[in-house]
């Protein structure tokens, strides 16, 4: 995908008048989920001192969820307001941390007091400002119970009686470490600052806000949104999901036939596979080789490929590829085959320790007699990603190639149409 595409500010659609009504009735509902007074904080966090206490929760991930109940309902204008609002929840929530510890990092600074080569450290912060604040038994005790755990460190301090600075900052951090672990900001004051600055964003409910727009029928809204939510994923917390919304992308692009946009996100996708590393030219080519020359077996002994999320974009690509009549079918068609079969090899392998890999028919045969292997199989769309080297072997001029693999499909029973397509396919060669 065109790096310089995916991050542009969505300029938020002028909702038209039934969804304004929706808008104004999740209001109410948004409205009910605000946070309590700060008088029944406090006495909530009085009723909870103890050592197992954790940072409060972040309501954004409640509105969120809020919101992906009401999209899988179809409420789509209900649903744009809960997003809306995690999304202001999460800014809110982050930029206020960020705010704090930049505070805090401006008076270390400027301080005579802090050495040099200390300034930059978040324990010891913690430990000096704790200082002024806790008797020195009482901070003994705290780090005996909190070992190495920023975290537990934290929260433990924040039962306590302390400066409004320490408290600030405390509170900041725990905001943080609910979305990040200690080790991602190396005990930086400028690194936990810049994770804060980050977590600002809420790529995952602009990414649901695309959803809608996408379920309403707005397909160029739904391609900016998703473009947009996709140039955040730097702050997603589970960093895997930013394939859904390349796959998003993909599929929106096939379907307004932007083929050249629908390409380069699957190229984006399948970058992502360490077989395409410029590194493995030559075992990709390799590959290719042994299916030219040698034969299905040679090729499945020559390596085995690792499975990923890339799998399926590998498969479209082959397809796209192969639509095309252009020759990067087969080394994408190839590679998805054999990761899965890999994976389908190992499953066996682990269930039965004697028995190993021989020929394509058997394992297909070992696969149609494992109901879990063969229903993921069919999932994947193995048998079609087969059928479809097949057919890109044989019009790249490799009838044998082709030939192998359809001969074997076209006796596998259950995998229809494949094995019917298979057939045929085999009778067509056969008549060139």
């Amino acid at each position: 995908m065109n790096k310089s595409t995916i991050g542009w500010r969505l300029p938020r659609r002028e909702p038209g008048l039934a969804l304004i009504f929706a808008l104004f009735c999740a209001a109410a509902v948004i409205g009910a989920q605000e946070p309590s007074s700060p008088e029944a904080d406090n006495a909530a966090e009085e009723r909870h001192l103890d050592y197992s206490v954790i940072p409060p929760s972040d309501a954004s991930r409640d509105l969120l969820a809020t919101g992906r109940r009401l999209y899988e309902g179809k409420r789509y204008g209900e649903a744009l307001a809960a997003f809306q609002a995690a999304i202001d929840e999460r800014g809110r929530r982050y930029r206020r941390a960020a705010a704090m510890i930049e505070a805090v990092q401006a008076l270390q600074d400027k301080s005579d007091v802090v050495e040099k080569s200390k300034k930059d450290s978040i324990k010891d912060l913690i430990t000096r400002l704790a200082k002024e604040d806790l008797i020195d038994a009482e901070l003994e005790r705290i780090d005996g119970i909190a070992g190495q755990s920023l975290n537990l460190r934290a929260s433990l301090l924040r039962e306590k009686r302390l400066s409004t600075r320490l408290a600030d900052f405390l509170d900041a951090l725990l905001a943080v470490l609910d979305l990040r672990p200690a080790s991602s900001f190396h005990n930086s004051l400028a690194a936990l600052c810049a994770s804060s600055l980050e977590l600002s964003a809420y790529p995952e409910a602009e990414y649901w806000v695309g959803k809608v727009y996408l379920a309403e029928g707005e397909l160029r809204l739904a391609e900016l949104q998703i473009q947009h939510a996709y140039a955040l994923n730097a702050s997603l917390v589970i960093p895997q999901e930013r394939f859904d919304m390349l796959y998003d992308l993909a599929s929106l692009y096939s379907v307004s036939r932007n083929y050249k946009a629908y390409e380069s996100v699957l190229l984006d996708i399948a970058a992502e596979d360490p077989l395409f590393a410029a590194d493995k030219r030559y075992l990709r080519d390799a590959m290719e080789r042994a299916l030219s020359r040698s034969g299905f077996g040679t090729f499945m002994s020559l390596t085995r490929a690792k499975a990923g999320v890339w799998g399926e974009a590998e498969r479209l690509l082959g397809e796209f590829y192969l639509e095309s009549g252009r020759v990067q079918a087969v080394a994408y068609l190839a590679a998805v085959v054999n990761s899965s079969l890999s994976v389908a090899i190992e499953r066996l392998e682990k269930r039965d320790s004697s028995w190993e890999y021989r020929n394509l028919a058997d394992l297909l045969q070992r696969i149609g007699g494992n109901r879990e292997l063969f229903i993921w199989a069919k999932d994947i769309s193995l048998y079609r990603a087969l059928y479809e080297l097949g057919l890109a072997l044989d019009r790249g001029g490799n009838r044998e190639g082709g030939a192998e693999i359809w001969q074997v499909l076209s006796t596998t029973k259950g995998i229809e149409p494949w094995n019917t397509s298979a057939a045929r396919a085999l009778r067509d060669s056969g008549k060139r």
